[in-house]
């Protein structure tokens, strides 16, 4: 499937804001839950966002 311009630029916007919701949710949100700090959690945030981070970039080139 070949997208044009526009449509990369959309794509590349929204998986942006999905990398940030997956952060704020398993890294941030940890500080909000009672139950602590929980190392793969934070690392499972990280990655998500790197991932979607990198995605986005190629979109968008």
């Amino acid at each position: 499937m070949r997208l044009n311009e526009e449509q990369r630029k959309l794509w590349a916007d929204k998986l942006m804001d999905l990398a940030n919701i997956a952060t704020a949710a398993l890294v941030f949100g940890q500080f909000l839950s009672g139950t602590g700090f929980q190392y793969p959690l934070f690392m499972a945030g990280v990655a998500i966002y790197v991932v979607l981070w990198i995605w986005a970039m190629v979109l968008r080139r």
